[in-house]
């Protein structure tokens, strides 16, 4: 009886812990994935997107006002997010590669 009483008690002390390292696992993979996500969706402007392109920011406004770029406006400016540049910057290199 003394055994049952005690397994009694601890299973459940087990089970809340096990639960809460699970909580505690997830928190950290979700975390992580929100913390990529914000990396993604960091915006750059057209200078800086000029030197990652190396080309000058007035033409990097024209390859977005032509679509050539994916970009949108805010206020006067335009600006693009990082994970697009870098997709575009991957095919543009793959192009040339291939021509």
């Amino acid at each position: 009886m003394r055994i049952l009483r005690q397994f009694a008690l601890t299973q459940p002390d087990e089970l809340v812990r096990r639960k809460k390292l699970f909580a505690e696992g997830q928190l950290k993979i979700i975390l992580r994935e929100v913390f990529m996500l914000e990396r993604e969706e960091e915006l750059l402007n057209s200078r800086q997107v000029a030197v990652i392109l190396d080309l000058s920011p007035d033409t990097v406004d024209e390859f977005a006002r032509k679509n050539i770029l994916p970009a949108f406006k805010k206020g006067k400016q335009w600006r693009f997010r990082k994970r697009d540049i870098s997709i575009f910057y991957k095919k543009q290199s793959r192009d040339i590669r291939d021509a």
